[in-house]
């Protein structure tokens, strides 16, 4: 999941969507503003909210065939607690 925003915030930000920088944080925020813009007859709004969904969909598939077995935290859960650490540590 963390990747597929990463991969998605940088569509949006880079503005190779239409020209235009939208940050997104999850996938729900979008389809909020589908819908709105769909509501309000925003046909532009809509087509670009559309088209982030689909770099969604597209960074999920992307990261499915990086990484087809996954990682099965509930065995080992040391990496997760050393990596954790090293976001901390790079967030100050």
């Amino acid at each position: 999941l963390a990747g597929n925003s990463g991969f998605l915030n940088g569509l949006t930000l880079s503005g190779l969507l239409e020209g235009r920088t939208q940050s997104v944080t999850a996938v729900s925020e979008v389809y909020t503003t589908s819908a709105l813009a769909l509501g309000d007859s925003s046909v532009s709004l809509f087509v670009i909210q559309l088209r982030l969904i689909a770099s969604y969909v597209g960074g999920s598939c992307l990261n499915g065939f990086l990484n087809p077995d996954g990682i099965d935290w509930s065995k080992n859960q040391l990496p997760l607690l050393f990596s954790g650490v090293l976001v901390l540590l790079g967030a100050l």
